[in-house]
């Protein structure tokens, strides 16, 4: 009923592609949680074969869609502190002023 940092994460790591397509929209009493768990950790024993990490999914590219998103889904102010955390981690380089770039006109 609220786009709180949970929701609002979730979505980001759909965007992200940190989760199969789907997962952030699932209710949450919905038995539908257990086939994309099911179905995820498939993908996860499958991305180990293919040696299909989380540096070779997240770049600028990634975090410049989650922070459309973010701003997008009026989500909570909590994801900038955690996209840019996230960004740090990966050595990408995420400031307040990217999403004030993509706030302002022009």
């Amino acid at each position: 009923m609220t786009m709180g940092t949970a929701a609002t994460m979730m979505s980001v790591a759909e965007v992200l592609g940190l989760t199969l397509p789907g997962a952030a929209s699932i209710p949450a009493v919905d038995s539908a949680h257990h086939r994309m768990a099911a179905a995820s950790g498939a993908r996860v024993v499958d991305m180990v074969w293919e040696d299909l990490t989380i540096t070779k999914i997240l770049d600028e590219r990634a975090y410049a869609d989650a922070i459309t998103t973010v701003l997008a889904l009026g989500g909570s102010t909590n994801a900038v502190i955690h996209l840019i955390a996230m960004a740090g981690r990966g050595r990408i380089p995420l400031s307040v002023d990217d999403f004030d770039a993509v706030c302002s006109p022009g």
